[in-house]
Parts: structure tokens; sequence; C-alpha cells
């Protein structure tokens, strides 16, 4: 009779094989699954501010403004719009808009005949659309607000406050080269005077720390200069008298604040963003776009005019110095009190050792503006140029900084601590931190805002 056990154990063997090897084929296809999968692509990492604004002849204009990361390309970019009842849109790039890489500080403008409630910005150089970035309409400059709340100081003042008010800050903050980076403050320093056409720094901002503002001052504006930044700090009084001078950004606004007293009756004036004036008032024809709170008086030498949802709020008297003023005064509403305007106490952070600035191939003296160029001196002038110099750091130790008679861009980082930069060209971008100040004494000149932290690898890089 045959012996089944020797059978049974042959069997047994042959089903552990087949197991394993099912188990074992498994695995290899699991493993050829995953392994030919496509690795994760990667989305551009790029700060992206939107702003949206009226334009002439019942169009709309949409901006974006490049805050910082990857270099893009517009071809990738595409922007969808959508009105109030959630419908799209269409949207163009108007014509003649460059497409070169869209870097850091550069503005793409897009236009629409529809006012548009949400605006998102789509990222479709890859196998998948991405989405960059959003912004449901009247939530501008919200990306911002949170770091400039934490370095500029509150400074609400009582209703009985006087003309040139403004209460004292309640602290003091002595903030680090990465407040100013934070705040994306552009210009800072005592005192701006400029002769130029334009400051533009959508997602910036200008302080100015010891004095007012004036269009028929020999040294502050001229009288058409705009001043195009989201957020304006000027501790003293502004007088527009004349002139078609123009405050804030129209591209992407959020605040004036004004420590003193407020003049605006010059032509064609604009003021874009909430304006805080710590004193009185007076206006005629300026064109206001958002909120105005006024702790004082407010007089009007003849009717401004509104943007539909704009209105002023003041604590003193209402005096209207003509009649027929339509229905202007149901748009200025008295209160007991309003917010009042931010003020700040900022120092510009201490210098590193001189071995840090010749291991960082810092220059010592005078040379020649280039590109590239890093100076760590007591002062720095350079009187004559017609090249480009792109990607300057200089830092006046002790004295100023004077760059004239200079026919071409430049771009980078000014520093002095101790003194004023003075600047004479044909445009310069980038960010300027003095003690005493900015003077741009040329007539046609532009002033643009760049990321500090894009001028460095890094902050180790920082020469603060």
């Amino acid at each position: 009779m045959k012996d089944l056990r020797n059978d049974l154990g042959i069997s047994e063997n042959i089903g552990v094989i087949l197991m394993v090897s099912v188990v074992v084929l498994g695995a290899a296809i699991v493993s050829v699954t995953i392994t030919s999968e496509p690795a994760p692509e990667e989305i551009p990492n790029a700060d992206i501010i939107i702003g949206c604004e009226d334009a002439t002849g019942g169009t709309f204009n949409v901006t974006l403004f490049h805050n910082g990361g990857d270099t893009l390309i517009p071809d990738d970019l595409e922007v969808r719009a959508y009105d109030s009842d959630n419908q799209p849109i269409e949207i163009t790039l108007y014509e003649g808009e460059s497409m070169d890489p869209f870097a850091v500080s550069d503005i793409l403008t897009f236009s629409t005949d529809t006012k548009p409630t949400r605006i998102i910005v789509i990222y479709t150089g890859g196998a998948s659309p991405a989405a960059l970035k959003s912004l449901d309409i009247g939530s501008t400059a919200e990306g911002n607000q949170a770091a400039w709340d934490s370095i500029f100081v509150d400074t609400t003042v009582s209703p009985t406050a006087t003309p040139t008010g403004g209460g004292e800050p309640t602290q003091t903050v002595t903030p680090g080269i990465q407040d100013f980076i934070d705040g994306n403050v552009f210009i800072y320093g005592k005192k701006l005077k400029f002769d130029g056409a334009k400051i533009v720094g959508p997602g910036a901002a200008v302080i100015i720390t010891d004095s007012g503002l004036a269009w028929n001052d020999p040294d502050d504006l001229n009288d058409n200069a705009q001043i195009q930044v989201t957020e304006i700090y000027i501790n003293g009084d502004v007088d527009l008298s004349s002139g078609s001078n123009g405050l804030g950004s129209p591209t992407q606004p959020h605040a004036i604040h004004i420590n003193g007293n407020l003049i605006s009756t010059g032509g064609n004036q604009n003021l874009y963003g909430d304006v805080y004036v710590n004193g009185d008032c007076r206006l005629g024809g300026t064109h206001i776009h958002n909120d105005m709170y006024i702790d004082g008086d407010l007089t009007l030498a003849w009717a401004p005019v509104f943007d539909t949802d704009a209105r002023i709020f003041h604590t003193g008297n209402y005096i209207e110095e003509h009649q027929n003023m339509g229905n202007v005064a149901s748009k200025c509403i008295r209160q007991t009190g309003v917010p009042g305007a931010k003020t700040l106490d900022l120092e510009i952070p201490p210098f590193k050792s001189q071995e840090w600035y010749q291991a960082h191939n810092y220059r010592f003296g005078y040379n020649t503006l280039t590109s590239g160029l890093k100076v760590f001196a007591d002062s720095y002038t350079h009187e004559t140029g017609s090249s480009v110099a792109h990607d300057v750091i200089i830092i006046a130790r002790s004295g100023d900084i004077s760059i004239t008679g200079w026919n071409a861009d430049v771009t980078g980082v000014l520093i002095a601590p101790q003194g004023r930069v003075t600047f004479n060209g044909a445009s310069f971008k980038g960010v300027v931190l003095t003690r005493d100040g900015f003077f741009v004494t040329s007539g046609s000149t532009t002033v643009t805002h760049k990321a500090f932290e894009s001028f460095f690898v890094g902050p180790d890089d920082y020469p603060l």
C-alpha cells in the first residue's frame, strides 16, 4: 500500500513555496507601481500681493505685485476674476505689458470691464493647475497688517487733543533689521525731499520720523509728486495746498498716518487708503478713496470727491467755506472720538564688526559705483556716471551717502544711520534707511521699492 505520509509532506512543501512566490510577486508589483509614479510636482513659492482699483472709462485694473520668493514666467500665470454673483468675468493683461520673468518687486497689470469681487492667481506651468493667491475685494493689505501692528505704536488721542495732537507712544520699540523687513520698510528717516515723479511701493511703508511734508517747502515735494506706497507715516504737518500730489498706493492702499494737521486743497489730488490725522484738516477738491479719521476740526474749502463708501469722521467743528456743497455734509460725520494716527520710535540696528564686513568683501574707502559694489565707510560720494549699477550695498558709518549726476538706474540698499542719503539719477530701486532723511533732487526720478532681503543670500548675510 502506498505511503500517504510522504505525499502529504511533499504537498505541504509545495504549498509553502507557492504562497511565498505569490507574496514576493505581489510585493514586486506594488514596488514597480510606486516607483513608476512621477515625483510630486514642486509648486513655486512666491508671495504675490493682489490689488484692484477703479480706472478711467468704467474699467478696473488688477495688479499683481511680486513681494518675494521664486521668479515666475507670466505665461505660467492665469488670473481668474469673479463678479458679485460669483460668475467668471473676462480679464486680460494690458497690451505692451512686459513678458520678462516676473521677479521680486515687479508688477503685472490686468484689465477688466466688470468690478471683481474675487480674484485668484493660478500657476499653470506644471502638469496640473495650482492656486498661488486669492483675494476677496475689501481685504487688501491683510498680509502685512500683523507685521505693521507689531512694529508701530498706536497713539489714539482723546477728543480734546490740540491740533498738533498725536499723544506720545505708550512704549518704545527697538527692533532688529528683521522688524524693518517684516514691515516692508522702504524709506525711513527724519525727512523726505522728493523732486522726482513717483515713489512706488505696493505693500511697502514710507516713514518720516521728525518732520512734515509740504509742496511749497524746498525740502519737500514738487507740485506733482506721487508717493504711491501702502503705508505712510508722517510725524508732522502735511501741507498740499497746491499741485496734483497723491498719497497712498492706488493698487494696494491701506493707511496714511499724519501726526499733525493736514491741508489738501490742490488740483486733482488723491488720498488712497484710510487716513488718520491727529489734528485739523482742510480739504478742497481732493479725491477721497477710503475713510478719513480727523481728531480735530474739518474745514471744506470746496467739495471733496468721495468714492461711494468713503466717509470722513471728525471730532471737532465742521466748516463749509462756500455754499452749494451738495450732499457732502452727509458724508462728514462728527463723533466723540476717532482712531488716532500711529507713530513709532525705531532705531536702525547697530553695525557688525569690521572683521565681518572684511570677510564679506566690503570695501572700506571710495570706489566707483558699479554693479555688485559693497561699501562700509565713514561716508560715500559719487558725482557722475552713466552706467547702470545694480545690487549695490552702501553703508555710511558716520556720515552721508551722495550719488549725484547719475544718468542711469541704481538698485540696492543705502544705509546712513548717522546721516542722510542724497540721490540725483534716472531711477532708484531698493531700500533707503537713514537718520536724517532721503533727498531726491532730480526732477523726473522714479523710486521703487525692492525688498531688502532680495539683495542678500540669507539672514546671515544681512549687514546689520
